[in-house]
């Protein structure tokens, strides 16, 4: 699981979070690569100022773990899925919240999270999200979601490290009853994360 807190320019402190379990799968080694292939369940909640989107994702992913050099490790990270259910923010209606300003609908999802780790001391990803969303209760249409956020991270102490990264949020929005909207937008952010490794259970 993964939550980001925003105490800058985004609508609300609580930014987004990404939570992912496994439900069936497999180890599988081939030389070097490591990989786990198996069927996953997500759960992404996106609060911002170009989206506003919960969705719910059964499907396929793969996990790789790649040594590259001696001190140097290539992670990917590869998922399609379906989304059965999402609540999904419109940009039309009256801003209130005597009114419900999101429709329900679902689609498909797909994630990409590629990372190069510099021993444990610093590393480099790239993540990219999308999303296509056709709603079943609201205003009729579809919505395709892109999120790409490359970042660059030092571990400098322990669990904790500093980072920056770019965010490009891509809305496109086709409803059936109203013109097409296109949003793109962009955002540095200075980071500090705190990761906390797998809990281990003393018998």
């Amino acid at each position: 699981m993964r939550t980001d807190l925003n105490f800058g320019v985004g609508r609300k402190i609580l930014d987004n979070i990404n939570g992912v379990g496994i439900l069936y799968g497999n180890n599988v080694q081939h030389g070097a690569l490591e990989m786990l292939v198996g069927l996953f369940q997500h759960y992404d909640l996106w609060d911002n100022k170009t989206f506003e989107l919960g969705a719910i994702t059964f499907g396929g992913g793969i996990l790789s773990k790649l040594p590259v050099t001696k001190s140097g490790t290539f992670y990917t990270n590869i998922h399609l899925g379906v989304v059965p259910l999402a609540g999904n923010s419109t940009r039309y209606g009256p801003v209130t919240s005597e009114f419900r300003d999101y429709n329900y609908g679902g689609g498909l999802a797909g994630k990409f999270l590629s990372t190069l780790e510099f021993g444990k001391r610093a590393s480099a990803t790239f993540i990219g999200y999308y999303y296509w969303i056709h709603t079943y209760v609201g205003h009729k249409g579809d919505h395709y979601i892109a999120l790409i956020r490359p970042r660059l991270e030092i571990r400098f102490i322990n669990n904790l490290s500093l980072g920056f990264e770019h965010l490009v949020y891509y809305s496109d929005r086709y409803p059936a009853d109203f013109h097409p909207i296109h949003q793109v937008r962009t955002e540095q952010r200075i980071f500090l994360k705190v990761f906390f490794e797998q809990f281990k259970r003393k018998d």
